[in-house]
């Protein structure tokens, strides 16, 4: 198994599970496809739980995402999505999901049936030849580069650009201090 790499236990699929952080620039999140199917960074920080991960958990049980968000004035607002889903690497990683609630609006209703978009391997569905995981320097389930990004890189401050990590319903593209992606299960 690749450093960095997580092994999920499937005894605990009850919890709570922080599958994505992002709260400083100490780790990369440009990052390449296999970099992103196995998981990098510390659970305890910065992380990506991997896509391989996201696929066996999804899977096996019902889930709630959770979006948590923070801005540089340390206000916070989310959003949550209900069956949410990633298919195996054959499928790209797709994601499905249904429904929405949340203060942060609606910005992930765009990349519904979207396969997952890394460094090198575009699936982005962009009609301009644009590549959204170069030119926004971060993987996600982009749909011609969408209203959300929150792999994006990491700016210390609240500057407005595409290339930071991003909400646009709730910020446009104002960079946000700090992010999580939680699945919770529904059964």
């Amino acid at each position: 198994m690749p450093p960095g790499s997580f092994i999920i236990d499937n005894t605990h699929l009850d919890a709570t599970r922080v599958v994505q952080r992002r709260c400083n620039d100490s780790v990369d999140f440009f990052k390449y496809w296999n970099d992103y199917k196995n998981g990098f960074g510390n659970v305890s920080g910065n992380h990506w739980l991997g896509n391989d991960n996201l696929h066996i958990l999804t899977r096996a049980r019902t889930y709630v995402i959770r979006f948590e968000l923070q801005d540089f004035a340390d206000n916070t607002a989310y959003a949550e999505y209900q069956s949410f889903q990633v298919a195996n690497e054959a499928s790209n990683y797709k994601v499905t999901f249904s429904g929405y609630t949340g203060t942060a609006g609606n910005a992930f209703s765009d990349n519904y049936g979207m396969e997952f978009t890394s460094r090198e391997n575009e699936r982005d569905n962009d009609l301009h030849s644009y590549h959204c995981g170069k030119g926004r320097q971060g993987a996600w389930w982009f749909n011609a580069c969408g209203k959300s990004s929150l792999n994006g890189p990491y700016k210390a401050s609240s500057i407005s650009d595409v290339k930071v990590i991003h909400w646009y319903t709730w910020r446009r593209y104002k960079a946000l201090k700090a992010t999580e992606m939680k699945l919770k299960t529904l059964e």
